[in-house]
């Protein structure tokens, strides 16, 4: 039987990582953590699931490659040929079930992440807030609307030896093997919440410019003079498909298919259509 096996990295993810192993750690037949953190959190979360191996950071420079070529030495031990892999992130929470999706004919997939990201008026209470994990306090999602949104590599097959590139500097430098990179991809593309957490304090938020357009267009429309400046209610800089799910979950699969998948427009290129064959896009 085809095998699903998780390979996950994480540093100081103490906000999720408690609720992601809870509800997360069963769809894998193993998980290898690669962990940087600086607390001892996460290493007692993994200890408490028998389907782990823990690692540490390898101690050469750090890049996604460098970690993941860290984990795969252990994972590589394990895996058979024809297994799938998955990267995964603690700030992703899965909408489809990775193991159902193991019989794709193809050795890559995409899956489309539905971006959470805090809204001031939110990461006030947030800061405030004896709670602070996002999932329960963060309640919608955004996505760029009306284009072909952002698709992320997560899952490949192990149909031949992975290459991790160890050479690169740049610490976001591929999710997957770079001679996965030509492998056929699979159409269906599964959803998943990806949480956004910024780092709040007014320091950080001043280094990274408070009124800068973001690749995610989050961004503050104009100058912000002091900390409390972030926190209104009427500017929501990210409201292209701004959509509350915890009221309307049962009409992510009815608006996105169950899944969606990659097909071609009338101009030849990529679109992502729902089951109905329907470009997808915020109604």
């Amino acid at each position: 039987m085809t095998k699903l096996h998780g390979l996950l990295i994480t540093k100081d993810d103490d906000l999720l990582v408690e609720e992601w192993f809870r509800e997360n750690h069963s769809v894998f037949d193993t998980l290898v953590v690669v962990d940087g953190s600086t607390s001892g959190l996460t290493r007692r979360v993994v200890s408490q699931y028998s389907n782990t191996v823990y690692m540490t950071d390898p101690t050469c420079h750090i890049t996604d490659q460098t970690l993941r070529h860290h984990g795969w030495q252990e994972l590589v031990k394990i895996a058979t040929m024809g297994d799938w892999i998955f990267i995964c992130h603690v700030d992703e929470f899965y909408i489809h079930d990775p193991r159902a999706l193991t019989q794709a004919q193809g050795n890559l997939m995409f899956w489309m992440p539905l971006v959470v990201l805090p809204h001031p008026q939110e990461a006030y209470h947030w800061i405030k807030s004896r709670d602070k994990n996002p999932r329960h306090l963060f309640k919608h999602y955004w996505w760029r609307q009306g284009t072909l949104p952002h698709l992320e590599h997560r899952m490949w097959r192990y149909v031949k030896e992975p290459f991790w590139n160890t050479q690169l500097t740049a610490p976001s430098c591929g999710t997957i093997p770079h001679n996965y990179m030509d492998e056929k991809i699979v159409v269906q593309v599964p959803l998943y919440f990806h949480y956004k957490c910024y780092d709040l304090s007014w320091d950080a938020y001043l280094r990274d410019g408070s009124s800068a357009k973001s690749s995610l267009n989050t961004g503050l429309p104009r100058q912000v003079k002091g900390f409390e400046d972030l926190f209104f209610d009427e500017d929501r800089p990210f409201e292209d498909g701004y959509f509350n799910f915890d009221s309307d979950a049962s009409k992510i699969f009815e608006r996105f298919g169950n899944p969606p998948r990659i097909g071609l427009g009338p101009d030849g290129k990529a679109v992502v259509i729902n089951d109905q064959g329907k470009l997808v896009h915020m109604a």
